[in-house]
């Protein structure tokens, strides 16, 4: 695999305590969900079922990650 350069502004940034939020869940699907919504700011598009999106959120909710979507 080829290393990837970093164009402007393609880099996204979080809090350490945002990341040791993300690790102590332990769950792939709510850490991408986060990321995506840094880095979109809505998950439009992001092309999971609705259950797996929701389930990823249900998880972020309760550290504060991200409000409870209906």
């Amino acid at each position: 695999m080829e290393p990837v350069n970093l164009l402007p502004n393609s880099i996204l940034s979080l809090s350490g305590e945002t990341a040791d939020r993300l690790l102590a869940l332990g769950d792939g699907d709510a850490a991408l969900v986060y990321l995506y919504l840094l880095r979109r700011g809505s998950l439009q598009g992001l092309g999971w079922p609705e259950n797996r999106i929701q389930g990823a959120v249900d998880r972020l909710a309760p550290c504060g990650l991200t409000a409870r979507t209906q």
